[in-house]
């Protein structure tokens, strides 16, 4: 049963079949993508069902298929709610973008940063809870990853490992990302450049890492450790610690995203900050499509272009 015409009486495939006079299996392909069905009898089909008011019942699609129509993404999410994280916001229209066109919905669950991940993946896995996982915060030897594969279970990552086996991933070019925001402010005339950025643990701030070394190895200037701070990607934690990184010298900062630059841009932009610190005009940039300024005079913004997109699809 999928809907009650305007008779009371449920609508089916049957009930359109029989109004045309074709058969139910017709109809089926002529609604799901037409295969061997001619143009004219689809348009007829779709249009009748329409017109009958035909809602395809996705409970009755997932009991003769077996599978859940969910894919389940695990994703980072800030914590603190004075920003909100626009970076989560975009690759969650992705998803329902690519999704669109099918029966299939997203389930979305915070990415656990603790020992229980690899336990949440265990859950989906032997629960089939999901036809299908979406992982955030991968890492270089990625437990859950290892765990996919040996369960061979569909899953896509969102940044990549270096396991030897292949997978499917998506990412964004973090090492060019952090030359270009790096490059710039070393041709603005900074010297002393630090980084807000998060655990070294994950992928994507290694490879940030390794754009941030390779433009300022490029422009002669020696990377110091103590111009570094890793920890969770939040506006109020990068705000408490620029004071520090400016009695360090810092001229300039690198921000990992919208966050941390807001929450860094803040506390650089004050005076009295400025002043107690005793050094130049700092400027920063972030590494996707984020802002530069000047705060000890006209602010000067610039959009940063955005890194390439990078995919690997193994299936």
């Amino acid at each position: 049963m999928e809907h009650s015409g305007s008779g009371g009486s449920p609508v089916t495939l049957k009930t359109i079949a029989s109004e045309l006079g074709v058969s139910v299996t017709t109809v089926a392909r002529a609604l799901k993508d037409g295969y061997k069905v001619g143009p004219e009898t689809v348009r007829k089909v779709r249009e009748t069902a329409d017109r009958l008011g035909y809602v395809r019942n996705l409970e009755g699609a997932k009991l003769r298929t077996g599978k859940t129509l969910v894919a389940m993404a695990f994703l980072d999410f800030a914590e603190e709610e004075e920003i909100g994280d626009s970076g989560a916001v975009g690759i969650l229209n992705g998803f329902h973008k690519c999704l669109a066109a099918t029966d299939y919905a997203v389930r979305v669950v915070p990415a656990p940063r603790d020992g229980s991940a690899i336990e949440r993946i265990r859950d989906v896995v032997r629960g089939r809870l999901a036809d299908g996982v979406i992982l955030d915060l991968t890492e270089l030897q990625d437990a859950r990853v290892r765990y996919l594969l040996e369960a061979d279970f569909p899953f896509v990552t969102y940044g990549r490992t270096e396991l030897f086996s292949e997978h499917a991933w998506f990412d964004i070019d973090n090492e060019f990302a952090a030359w270009q925001s790096t490059d710039a402010l070393l041709r603005d005339g900074c010297r002393r450049i630090a980084m807000i950025d998060g655990d070294p643990r994950y992928t994507y701030v290694r490879q940030r890492l390794r754009g941030y070394e390779r433009a300022l190895s490029e422009h002669g200037v020696k990377a110091d450790p103590a111009l570094h701070h890793h920890s969770v990607l939040a506006a109020d934690v990068a705000r408490a610690a620029v004071g520090p990184l400016l009695e360090r010298g810092a001229d300039g900062f690198v921000c990992s995203n919208e966050l941390t630059f807001l929450g860094a841009r803040a506390v650089s932009g004050t005076g009295s900050a400025m002043m107690s610190s005793g050094s130049a005009s700092p400027c920063a940039r972030a590494p996707v499509s984020a802002d530069m300024w000047r705060p000890r005079c006209m602010p000067r913004i610039s959009r940063m272009s955005p890194p390439g997109r990078l995919w690997r699809n193994c299936c």
